[in-house]
């Protein structure tokens, strides 16, 4: 990839063929990711893409947009060109800089013009005439702030949100001027739930940086785990003003679903204008990228067709431990897209939400959160689904107990992280 790892990942770490914790993916596992998913048996109804299509560190406008050129490439060959509507959201590294989005910029209409099939909807169930006013007013709402929005089947409508706009990190980094709404687009919100309600339809609202606090887990040094909440992912008056609009809607919107923490997770924000009530359920998928120790993940939603109401998701996974370690590509032992990516677990089933429950919503988050909270077992499934089955506590373990200097420690553990079983380095 254009923006491929930094040198530390290609001298210092191991380097599997399929990538290794602590860098981003190459392209090999890129691919083999975008075929898994498409690879799914059973009807789709539409494909999202979470935002940072592009490594972290890129170094320019030109490379990020060369990678996300790729990528997206592989996204339209995948579903669209069998039919299956894509919708893309930026992330913080997909502009440059980092975290730099600037409304009506070249950097905005140059992705609008990429994901121009997303815009215009194609491959949605609409009328010519349909597709052209969505495309007009998309158009002009992306090169605003890069938002838009699609209704992939009848019924639903999806809001692609730009919450980059609203990242603390934004306005830390760069001093950008507050205003009450950057780029217009909780006007646009506004608006645009109106429009659902009158037309009957419900919603869906997705972005990349979620509207939650930071997650509790924080990696120092790559290997030791402390836990600390260090504040908001978005300035705190956004997260007030996006609650109060989505409060009135609560009925309407059927689930948030956002990217960013590279961790599996969901909430349950309480309602303030319904007694006991929740806002819509919001769920916080993991990354492809296993630069945050973390292995490879995609998650799959079921609707009722009927209301658009959420029944389950469950999670497809690939170890890049496994990965690397199995399988010879020197050999030309490349798996299948359906042996590198496993079901990990389904929601229901896992958190053992009772049979007579239908659909997740907020109050099922919140009852499920409950839960974790008073069952060991529980939460020690929601850690191993958090980080999608890594298994770096282990390998600290067990190489804390073979090991009585630092330096051999980290040898081993720096060894483990790419050939599961140790041979290599004959650790035992």
């Amino acid at each position: 990839l254009p923006c491929e790892t930094p040198p530390d990942c290609v001298m210092l770490r191991p380097w599997g063929y399929f990538g290794a914790y602590g860098c981003d993916p190459p392209l090999s596992m890129v691919n083999l990711s975008i075929a898994a998913a498409a690879a799914l048996s059973g009807p789709v109804s539409f494909t999202l893409f979470t935002g940072d299509m592009v490594a972290h560190g890129c170094t320019s406008v030109e490379l990020a947009m060369s990678e996300a050129e790729m990528v997206t490439q592989l996204l339209h060959e995948k579903f669209v060109m069998k039919g299956i509507p894509v919708f893309p959201l930026l992330g913080n590294e997909d502009v440059y800089p980092d975290y730099d989005v600037v409304p009506n910029s070249d950097m905005l209409k140059l992705y609008g013009d990429l994901w121009s099939f997303a815009l215009q909807c194609d491959q949605c169930v609409l009328e010519e005439s349909e597709e052209e006013v969505m495309y007009s007013l998309n158009n002009a709402s992306f090169h605003r702030g890069g938002y838009y929005y699609a209704i992939p089947q009848p019924g639903v409508r999806l809001l692609l949100l730009n919450t980059v706009l609203y990242a603390v990190d934004r306005f830390t980094n760069f001093g950008t001027n507050f205003t009450s709404d950057p780029a217009g687009q909780f006007e646009w919100l506004q608006h645009q739930l109106e429009e659902a309600q009158s037309a009957g339809q419900h919603v869906l609202i997705a972005g990349h940086v979620p509207p939650s606090v930071v997650e509790a887990e924080k990696l120092e040094n790559n290997h030791v785990n402390s836990y600390l909440v260090s504040g908001e992912e978005w300035e705190e008056r956004y997260v007030a003003t996006y609650m109060d609009i989505i409060s009135n809607y609560s009925e309407l919107v059927t689930g948030q679903l956002f990217g960013h923490t590279h961790r599996d997770s969901f909430r349950a924000t309480p309602n303030t204008l319904i007694a006991n009530g929740t806002l819509p359920p919001l769920f916080i998928s993991p990354s492809i990228s296993p630069i945050f120790h973390n292995n490879a993940g995609f998650k799959v939603f079921t609707f009722d067709a009927l209301n658009t109401a959420l029944v389950d998701f469950s999670v497809f996974f690939s170890s890049y431990n496994d990965i690397n370690h199995y399988y010879d590509t020197s050999k030309g032992d490349v798996p299948s897209s359906s042996d590198a990516f496993k079901l990990e677990y389904s929601f229901k089933d896992a958190y053992e939400v009772p049979a007579s429950i239908a659909y997740i919503s907020g109050d099922v988050l919140e009852s499920t959160i409950e839960a974790i909270g008073l069952s060991d077992v529980l939460y020690s499934r929601f850690l191993t689904f958090f980080r999608v089955t890594f298994n770096a506590n282990r390998l600290a373990f067990l190489c804390e107990m073979v090991n009585a200097f630092n330096s051999t420690y980290q040898q081993c553990y720096d060894t483990f992280l790419s050939d599961p079983v140790g041979t290599s380095a004959g650790v035992w």
